[in-house]
């Protein structure tokens, strides 16, 4: 849901999207549009649930301050829709569950990491 602090707008949004198999709590997070939108891109800030401070960096696309890092500052589009921020919000999550559960070693830097079953046979009959 859209909401107004003063003259911030936010969302408030909650994905449930992870690797089949992993079992994770769903990721509730705000999408904080800065004043200067859509010259900057909106602040991602994690609700629940909570996550190590060991977790920051680029080995996890997170901020030292906390927020997911979804996108390169250098490669934000004006013309990028919320739509577009929360799938790649998505993609994360889905890659950060990965990650944690030990199924990849590395978040890809853009897009869903490809996520195997450990048997590989299921993964192409699912193809």
């Amino acid at each position: 849901m859209l909401k107004r602090v003063l003259t911030s707008l936010y969302w408030e949004c909650e994905t449930f999207d992870v690797p089949g198999g992993v079992a994770a709590p769903p990721l509730k997070y705000l999408v904080l549009y800065p004043d200067a939108f859509p010259a900057l891109p909106p602040h991602v800030e994690i609700q629940s649930p909570s996550i190590s401070l060991e977790e920051l960096g680029h080995d996890w696309h997170r901020w030292y301050n906390g927020n997911i890092c979804y996108v390169r500052p250098s490669k934000w589009l004006v013309s990028t829709t919320a739509d577009e921020v929360i799938m790649k919000i998505e993609d994360w999550y889905f890659n950060y569950t990965a990650k944690k559960a030990g199924l990849i070693d590395k978040m890809p830097d853009v897009g869903r990491a490809q996520v195997f079953s450990e048997d590989p046979s299921a993964e192409r009959e699912s193809q």
